[in-house]
């Protein structure tokens, strides 16, 4: 007894608009994407980061290991793991809320981040270079807060873009507690 395969027939698609719907592949979704924009939303936050760490290089871990710190403090090799990732993940937030449709919005949610990136800047340097505790403590509350206000202002931009965020979020409010620790310790 044979067994019959049913052939498959296929159309071809009635329209181009159509034919990308039906093509579902890679190459027609990175087609949407602008990658100039990309790369320098994912450059921003790592150019930052990479900037604060060579300034600060010789002093994060003599100034860290010499303080009296609060509880659940991590080693301080933790930080630039954690930081590594929460600067990709910024990048691509920044990319999808930079790529939203909504101008209006878009400017206030993009100034957000940018006040935010500023805080988180400074903060390195006045903690560790300056050694001012309590005014790192001080940049650390206004950077959660910062960060905060751009977590929701993406939102509005792009779901993702905000859901991007709340790890950093999270993280900002565990240095806060950190930084306002070390702080009234020391």
């Amino acid at each position: 007894m044979k067994v019959q395969q049913k052939s498959r027939v296929t159309r071809p698609p009635a329209s181009p608009a159509a034919a990308q719907q039906t093509a579902g592949s890679t190459g027609s979704r990175l087609r949407g994407i602008d990658w100039v924009k990309l790369i320098v939303s994912l450059a921003t936050p790592a150019a930052v980061g990479a900037l604060t760490a060579v300034l600060t290089k010789d002093k994060t871990g003599p100034v860290y290991a010499a303080l009296r710190k609060p509880p659940l403090s991590p080693p301080g090799e933790v930080f630039p793991w954690v930081w590594t990732a929460l600067y990709l993940l910024m990048g691509i937030a920044l990319y999808l809320a930079w790529s939203s449709r909504h101008e209006g919005s878009k400017t206030k949610a993009l100034a957000a981040f940018f006040v935010q990136l500023a805080l988180n800047a400074a903060w390195p340097l006045v903690f560790f270079l300056a050694q001012d505790l309590l005014l790192s403590a001080v940049i650390a509350l206004a950077l959660l807060f910062a960060v905060a206000v751009a977590f929701t202002l993406f939102r509005r931009e792009a779901r993702v873009a905000g859901l991007l965020l709340v790890p950093y979020l999270l993280w900002a409010a565990f240095a806060a507690y950190l930084s306002l620790g070390v702080a009234l310790l020391n």
